[in-house]
């Protein structure tokens, strides 16, 4: 069946999401296709992406304040001729509660967290497919995720099967608002508009964020892991690159007279690996020891990191059976292969001078947190005591590296429900206000920023570098973009924190960064380093 039967040469795929790790992959994969049936694509990102993304005759943009139930769907598809519509675009972080086991904790999450998320991922979801409807799209595919299956199961491996009935993590508002999106959308399964829900499990690839970006970074460490009590687990993954082929294969090789009105499956790279074939097939020669199990709990929970807990002891495996033959579709890598790929890509990203800077990160991270170990135990349960309302350590959603969030730990100098603003606006809100009974003094000597060192041991940060931006200060993430700082790891302290710090505005903390960026080396970070020394001592260009 050739591309013109299904698709005219002016019908777009619009995909929400586009600048994200999968939505990115997709259309740069369009971009480098040599194939003559190649689809048009049409991505929506949000408007301080403006200007820094690059289009062509298959790939342009449309931007938009945010998706959510207000937004003007009906502008954009009347603009272009719209066929099908990937919708990835999701609220994703801090969607979780699943370290503890109070009833009436889970439940104050859920009232703080679960209308945002039912905001994003199901009234915007609903709001994008009924505009497709109203404007003639054919084909609507949503991103769902694993998760709407639960978190798997301690000590027994399930195969999740879509005929079995899906049940979120009690404590997941992610993982609910997911699965209620896909019930929002099988009320609209008798119309015209054909539906297709897939349910990815662990996405990887070259560039990947969050959790297998860490896991490559641990690996860099070659540094054991403390995993050998968990040998029995095994989990699904899947390549970037099968669930882009798959989604071209629906597109362009399955006719949309063929699609199920409604359909749903789960989808990944056909073979499930425990941990030690996951480090083989990445080509790790990191070893697994073993760490009772309740001891690692304890150690995770102590750094408020207890959800990784139920990532490393849970098996969560699912079934390829149905959609791939449903749909007469095969995993175009398998997984040794893909994972190749993925660290063969991570490897090249890396060059010389980064190296060196990451060898000196992990030696004085490491010994840095065995000298402070037991002040910082001290200073907890200070923190603790003077302060019991909320926790000791607290993560702050930070902007990294390539732009890719990350949680940044901090020892909590701020009341339980501080609004997290940029410095120079907290300032203006009375800052003062919101600190705890020690909170100033931490603050002034730095000592809550002496968490940080697991970030930079776990590859997040750098000692030195751009401080990293809140995931809200829009400005200076565009600012950084537009001059290229957004590629080098945030740090502990850089170039503008000894020339302002908190003083000074957005535009100068740019121009210092841009500064660091032509002149990093070796010899640089040291200065930086002894000069962040003398201004801690002086209390020198701190706010509050």
């Amino acid at each position: 069946m050739s591309m013109e039967t299904e698709f005219k040469k002016n019908e777009y795929v619009l995909v929400t999401g586009a600048n994200g790790f999968l939505g990115e992959f997709l259309l740069k994969n369009s971009l480098q296709s040599q194939s003559q049936t190649k689809l048009k694509y049409l991505g929506v990102v949000r408007k301080e992406w403006q200007g820094l993304l690059l289009e062509s005759e298959e790939v342009c943009y449309r931007y938009i304040d945010s998706i959510d139930e207000r937004t003007n769907w009906d502008e954009i598809f009347s603009s272009v001729a719209v066929r099908a519509v990937i919708h990835m675009a999701a609220k994703v972080h801090g969607g979780e509660c699943l370290a503890s086991r109070d009833q009436k904790k889970i439940e104050k999450f859920k009232q703080k967290t679960l209308p945002e998320y039912l905001q994003v991922n199901v009234q915007a979801t609903e709001h994008l497919a009924k505009a497709a409807l109203r404007h003639g799209v054919k084909q609507f595919i949503f991103i769902s995720s694993i998760k709407v299956a639960g978190e798997g199961s301690e000590g027994q491996t399930t195969i999740l099967k879509e005929e079995d009935t899906a049940v979120p993590a009690e404590g997941d508002v992610y993982g609910q608002s997911k699965l209620l999106a896909e019930e929002a959308l099988y009320r609209l399964s008798q119309s015209k508009m054909k539906i297709l829900i897939l349910r990815p499990t662990l996405i990887y690839g070259p560039k990947a964020k969050a959790n297998f970006l860490s896991l490559l970074r641990a690996l860099d460490t070659k540094l054991p892991l403390p995993l050998a009590a968990f040998a029995e687990v095994r989990r699904s993954f899947l390549y970037v690159g099968n669930i882009v082929d798959f989604l071209e294969h629906a597109l362009i090789r399955v006719g949309v007279e063929r699609w199920p009105n409604f359909s749903r499956y789960y989808i990944n790279d056909g073979k499930d690996l425990s941990w030690q074939e996951l480090l083989s097939a990445l080509g790790a020669t990191s070893t697994l020891f073993y760490v009772p199990p309740w001891l690692l709990k304890l150690m995770l929970r102590c750094i408020g990191r207890e959800t990784m807990y139920w990532r490393f002891a849970n098996s969560l495996c699912a079934s390829n059976e149905k959609i791939e033959k449903e749909w007469n579709w095969r995993p175009a890598f398998d997984s040794r292969q893909a994972m190749k790929i993925s660290r063969d890509d991570y490897l090249k990203s890396k060059n010389t001078i980064g190296l060196c800077k990451r060898c000196f990160d992990l030696f004085f991270a490491l010994v840095a947190l065995a000298l402070v170990a037991l002040p910082m135990i001290l200073v907890c349960l200070l923190v603790k005591v003077t302060d019991p309302g909320g926790p000791v350590i607290h993560w702050s959603k930070r902007v990294g590296r390539n732009n890719r969030y990350f949680n940044m730990p901090k020892i909590r100098t701020m009341k339980v429900h501080t609004p997290q603003l940029p410095t120079h606006i907290m300032n203006q809100q009375g800052a003062k206000n919101y600190l705890t009974p020690i909170g100033g003094i931490l603050r002034k000597l730095s000592i809550d920023e002496i968490p940080q060192l697991w970030s930079v041991l776990v590859g997040d940060m750098s000692f030195v570098g751009p401080r990293p931006a809140l995931y809200n200060q829009l400005d200076l993430i565009q600012f950084r973009q537009k001059n290229g700082i957004a590629k080098l790891r945030p740090g502990i302290t850089g170039w503008a924190q000894i020339n302002g710090r908190d003083e000074i505005s957005n535009e100068k903390k740019v121009e210092l960064d841009y500064y660091y960026l032509q002149k990093r080396s070796f010899i640089f970070d040291l200065k930086i380093i002894l000069l962040t020394g003398i201004r801690v001592l002086l209390q020198k260009g701190v706010a509050h």
